[in-house]
Formats: C-alpha cells, structure tokens, sequence
C-alpha cells in the first residue's frame, strides 16, 4: 500500500504556496511573542503578505 500523495506534484505546489502565505504570519507571531514586535514590524510584516497576495492574484488573472 502507498500513499500517492506523495507521487502528486500539484499536492507539493500548493503545500509550497501554502508555507510562504503562512511564513510571514509565523514571524510575526514569534516576534509578538518574544515582546520584540515593535508597530513597525508588524506593520511591515502585513504590507509584506498583502504585496504577496496582490502578486497572487496577478499571476492567476
């Protein structure tokens, strides 16, 4: 028995676009938990995942 997954590429594309949306978040939730979040970091963390999803969207039109 396999587990074809593993076998499907569209299945390790998407886990890859998954990561790098998901990244971003990651760092910010780090740093807020360290109390080393500054405003400006957050900040420029969330214009780096909006500029991320924009670029997205653009790709798939």
């Amino acid at each position: 028995m396999s587990i074809n997954v593993f076998n499907d590429s569209s299945f390790w594309e998407a886990l890859s676009e998954a990561e790098r949306v998901i990244l971003p978040l990651l760092e910010a939730s780090y740093r807020l938990q360290r109390d080393a979040g500054r405003r400006c970091d957050i900040f420029s963390f969330i214009v780096d995942l909006l500029c991320f999803v924009a670029m997205r969207t653009i790709e798939k039109d």
